[in-house]
């Protein structure tokens, strides 16, 4: 278990879901992603997953659905080792019905668990709360891999869209921790304003993103960056988590667009 935790009064600040609304949007995302795998080929080449097809795509998505299960289900302290479950996956390519088991099984899981007991994660909020958020996004990242080789639009409520944008840059500082994490070179400010109808996310639509000194800080405001994006926070989400390209016509971009690349390098995964 991590040694770096939170406050109460600070994870209030950070989780824009509370436990069971994000459990109830994870429910939604696992049936999308069931329904998603019906009707993918396995096949289907996945672009924002450079070597990946779908099959690749949802072999990944249902173990890791099966890994915090297991994590979460033995309430453990101590990390477990992906190499250690016995996952079978299907040899016929019925990917939808075993999608389905795991993330039923994990929905149960976090069911049955209280937000605040005390689980091994590998951010900053060792409890059981911190890995419904996780999976929550991993999930809505991944479907919207599948959705987007597939050809298909791809909506969240506003509320689990600037939560993913909140969970990214939350995990940042620890994975720049990690071997081979790309870190920010020089300085640079980030402004992103999400443009849905206004008051319906308030403050936390806007959000001021600081890389300097190998370090990534944000705080919710206005205010002038070195580049800004405007853009439906749906549309925010999906490109700091690189799904979306900087040059898409569904962004408006003020500022130098390789300093906004060099920028999302920095923070997405």
């Amino acid at each position: 278990m991590t040694d770096a935790t939170i406050d109460a009064a600070d994870q209030a600040g950070r989780y824009h879901l509370d436990h069971e609304t994000t459990i109830d949007a994870l429910e939604a995302e696992l049936t999308r992603t069931v329904a998603l795998a019906e009707r993918c080929p396995p096949e289907l080449v996945i672009p924002t997953c450079p070597g990946w097809t779908a099959a690749d795509l949802w072999e990944h998505l249902g173990t890791t659905h099966r890994w915090a299960c297991e994590i979460v289900r033995t309430g453990a302290t101590a990390r477990i080792s992906r190499r250690e479950l016995d996952v079978a996956t299907p040899t016929d390519d019925s990917w939808a019905p075993w999608l389905a088991d795991g993330g039923d099984r994990l929905l149960a899981a976090l069911r049955d668990t209280a937000a605040e007991d005390p689980l091994w994660v590998w951010g900053d909020d060792p409890h059981a709360r911190w890995w419904a958020r996780r999976q929550l996004h991993e999930t809505v990242v991944h479907n919207a891999d599948a959705a987007l080789a597939a050809g298909e639009g791809f909506e969240l409520p506003q509320r689990v869209a600037a939560d993913g944008i909140c969970e990214l840059l939350d995990s940042v500082p620890v994975r720049l921790g990690w071997p081979g994490a790309a870190r920010p070179q020089g300085e640079a400010t980030l402004h992103l304003h999400a443009t849905d109808p206004s008051g319906s996310l308030g403050d936390d639509g806007e959000w001021m993103v600081s890389l300097a000194d190998e370090t990534v800080t944000y705080v919710h405001g206005h205010g002038k960056g070195d580049v800004a994006v405007r853009a439906p926070v749906g549309y925010l989400m999906l490109l700091v988590n690189r799904r979306l390209p900087v040059e898409s016509e569904m962004l408006e971009v003020f500022g130098d667009p390789d300093t906004l690349a060099a920028s999302l390098e920095a923070v997405s995964w």
